[in-house]
């Protein structure tokens, strides 16, 4: 039919199809992109509202500081809910994860978090390089067990042991089990 010629043509423009393989300009992009990661300039952006358009994530973002990149990936007409925002300065990054990060945006919240590379002691993964381990902020340790329980849970996966009074035991990290 002709409306489906149409989206289709709409779609084929949006995501500039064929994609470029101009094999340098690719791997340059790749590598800047890694670059970026290594080196704590690049911001993922997590949970975003359906409304949220690239001109919008420029605007409040570069607030912080001068932007490289915005890439806000799009499936089937709409955004997939998350970004990533690459900045020129680190510190700049760093900012607006403490600005954001769990705190509403544009009427939800979000999570902000900078970018750590794969396989870096540093990322939520650890050095394993893949899978759910890792403590994070607020998670606690079972005084029972030595389970690491998400800081939302009230009683350990494992023991059912009640979350000690205070939060508990912080302790936990790469290699234990999360719940």
């Amino acid at each position: 039919s002709p409306d489906s010629r149409v989206w289709r043509e709409v779609q084929r423009r949006r995501w500039r199809w064929p994609p470029p393989h101009q094999g340098s300009d690719t791997k340059f992009k790749m590598s800047s992109s890694a670059a970026a990661d290594s080196e704590g300039r690049k911001l993922f952006l997590g949970g975003l509202p359906f409304d949220v358009n690239e001109d919008d994530l420029r605007t409040d973002m570069s607030k912080f500081g001068e932007l490289e990149d915005v890439q806000l990936p799009f499936d089937g007409g709409k955004h997939k809910g998350f970004a990533f925002i690459t900045f020129r300065d680190p510190k700049d990054c760093k900012d607006a994860s403490e600005s954001h990060h769990q705190r509403p945006y544009r009427g939800r919240e979000i999570s902000a978090r900078v970018v750590v590379p794969r396989g870096d002691p540093a990322h939520p993964d650890g050095a394993r390089g893949g899978g759910a381990g890792g403590e994070r902020p607020g998670d606690w340790t079972c005084p029972a067990c030595g389970a690491n329980v998400f800081a939302s849970k009230m009683n350990c996966f494992k023991c059912n042991e009640p979350k000690p009074r205070g939060g508990g035991g912080g302790g936990g990290g790469y290699g234990r089990d999360r719940g």
